[in-house]
């Protein structure tokens, strides 16, 4: 019997209203409409990559798919016709595999050979395009993390145990090593290399041998960082033939915390209701739970504890002249943080939720403070789906109606009557509008090599059948990394709204955790942060230049020539994959030539040969500008 996980990714397709705004059009409310969408005129790509699996074995092949969405619609992108990837180890700069791949109307596939020389560990597998990848851009979304491996299944078994339960930094590592083949049996005189490492830089190689019990002991020097340190064993047995590669992080003191706080819109205001939202990770960026009291001066003013992943949020109104903290709970309680700078006067914007209708919004403004113009407006993506006008005098209530937004994070700025941003607040909109898939084998059980059939169905929220682009993966189960959270819903719709990387991001689209829409705000709040600064110098993304082009750009240069011929003659292209498909170009007057988007295209993905259409007596060089390097 098989048995197999099966992997499905799909898009939406989405139906967006038409323009309309919750107040009458107005100079004021069309020009904070035109100096967002023209600022992002320009047509952006985004690009999810979905391998076929997470765990990789050396000598065999990575097949993928790749979506390209509209970075503002998310419908399929057909402008972009070349598909540049990279595979980079973490660890170490550079690349191991560049391969070049045709776009058709949105979507790419492919392969790249694993070779055995691959060294075992963690890979980005990175995709570039004309229109996803531009000069200057330092927050790279489009690549998927795998892992590589000699073997799935260990030849042999590696054993350790550290020295300490948890290790400080400078503290001297030092841990105790087994070794065995797959049968138990002990293997002595087992040549081993160590290496450790710290977050991809290394530290310090030793190489040892087992003693006649098949045990070593391994001691690194003192004085290393402990967070993301890790011990990579290498063994390999040559009587036996059989080799393995075990790592093991360092453990270290989780006990140690980052504590941040986040005011809701960006500054605390005295005398108001504010909303205070705060983030607890440890040294490696892992969320801590945590709990603890508000203080204001030394007395006690409520509890808190975080919602999820070490987020939640503290209600308060500061007093002027006050002072705030937070102190954590055991095993933090040393820990001491103040809530941060509180304004004497100013106004505060708050997200109350969304009703069934309605994003609603309530806003406060200091009672010394003059009535005045607002404006609310709320955009996604980019594209403004409504405005807000309004006189506000102390408190007011806003309702942007729901239907108008798509789905995604819409990033909800306050302006004052001069245009000045005063307040933002990320929200996440319609969070009940998705696809669902179920998916069945006709056969419940399947032999060795047996053809299977499955039957998948894809719906709306309402029940609904809807046509969709379906990637389909069946692999092993020994091939799923349980840690490798990302979806192409998490890709979409978080990691490129959203900056840093976003601790197991799948939760927050999984219907079973009934906590996931408070939990989702958390993250709006936190990870979602923003305290507004105005720059009108701030570039415009339809100023920043593309780095790549749809077309490979080739020089032929005459090294010798048979005398009494012409130095014009063409350059033939053909694919040994494709044999109806042949032609030839002319060469300028510099020698230089193009490879069109439509000749890679009729590569069927393979290789695209050239061939300098010469006399044979004379010689040519024939160079292809390579793209990666302008990467």
């Amino acid at each position: 019997m098989i048995n197999k996980f099966l992997c499905l990714a799909f898009l939406f397709w989405f139906v967006f209203p038409v323009d309309s705004f919750s107040q009458l059009d107005t100079k004021v409310t069309r020009q904070l409409i035109d100096s967002l969408e023209t600022s992002l005129a320009r047509k952006n790509a985004v690009i999810y990559l979905q391998p076929n699996k997470d765990i990789y074995e050396t000598g065999e092949d990575l097949w993928f798919k790749a979506y390209f969405a509209d970075a503002q619609s998310l419908k399929p992108f057909a402008i972009d016709t070349t598909l540049y990837i990279q595979l980079t180890p973490v660890d170490k700069p550079g690349a191991v595999i560049e391969e070049k791949f045709v776009i058709m109307d949105g979507f790419s596939e492919g392969r790249l050979y694993l070779p055995d020389t691959l060294e075992e560990g963690d890979y980005d597998l990175k995709a570039f395009s004309t229109s996803s990848f531009f000069k200057g851009q330092n927050d790279f979304k489009n690549l998927r993390r795998i892992n590589i491996r000699k073997s799935i299944i260990p030849q042999l078994k590696i054993e350790a145990q550290f020295d300490k339960k948890v290790y400080v930094d400078g503290q001297q590592i030092s841990l105790a090593l087994k070794l065995s083949s797959s049968s138990g049996a002990l293997l002595p005189l087992t040549n081993i290399n160590a290496v450790l490492n710290n977050d991809g830089q290394l530290l310090e190689t030793l190489k040892l041998q087992t003693d006649y019990a098949g045990r070593a002991k391994i001691t690194f020097k003192a004085g290393i960082p402990v967070a993301g340190s890790q011990v990579m064993i290498e063994a390999f047995n040559q009587k036996e033939g059989k080799s393995a590669v075990g790592i093991m992080p360092v453990p270290y003191n989780r006990n140690k915390v980052h504590f941040y706080v986040f005011p809701e819109g960006g500054y605390l205001v005295a005398g108001l209701p504010n909303i205070l939202a705060f983030k607890a990770v440890d040294v490696k960026g892992i969320p801590v739970e945590v709990s603890g009291t508000l203080l204001e001066e030394n007395k006690t003013l409520s509890r808190f504890k975080s919602l999820h992943d070490g987020m939640g949020k503290i209600e308060l109104r500061p007093i002027a002249g006050k002072q705030y903290r937070l102190r954590l709970d055991a095993p933090y309680s040393d820990s001491i943080y103040p809530v941060g700078e509180i304004l004497p006067k100013g106004i505060v914007l708050h997200y109350i939720g969304e009703s069934t209708k309605d994003l609603v919004f309530k806003l406060y403004k200091s009672s010394a403070s003059i009535p005045g113009t607002i404006y609310l407006r709320a955009q996604i993506r980019g594209k403004v789906y409504s405005m807000a006008k309004a006189i506000l005098k102390d408190s007011l209530t806003i309702e942007l109606p729901a239907k108008e937004f798509t789905q995604g994070v819409a990033e909800v700025t306050l302006f004052g009557e001069d245009m000045m941003p005063l307040a933002e607040r990320l929200v996440y909109v319609n969070t009940k509008s998705k696809l669902y898939i179920t998916s069945k084998l006709l056969k419940p059980v399947l032999g060795l090599r047996e053809k299977g059939s499955i039957k998948i169905k894809v719906t709306d929220e309402l029940n609904n059948p809807v046509v969709a682009h379906l990637g389909v993966s069946i692999f092993d189960r020994l091939y799923k990394d349980p840690s490798n959270c990302k979806n192409i819903l998490t890709h979409f719709y978080l990691d490129n709204q959203l900056k840093g990387d976003i601790y197991n991001p799948a939760y927050y689209f999984e219907d079973e955790n009934l906590q996931r829409v408070a939990a989702l705000d958390v993250l709006m709040l936190t990870q979602g942060w923003r305290r507004y600064v105005w720059n009108h110098n701030t570039p415009k993304m339809s100023d920043t230049p593309s780095i790549l082009t749809n077309s490979i750009h080739g020089n032929v240069s005459v090294v010798k020539q048979k005398k009494g011929t012409s130095g014009q003659f063409p350059v033939q292209l053909f694919a040994p994959d494709n044999k109806g498909y042949g032609r030839f170009t002319v060469l300028d007057s510099l020698g230089s030539f193009t490879i069109a988007p439509y000749d890679l295209a009729s590569a069927n993905n393979g290789y695209l040969y050239l061939r300098a259409m010469v006399a044979e007596e004379t010689k040519t060089d024939i160079k292809i500008v390579d793209p990666f390097e302008l990467i």
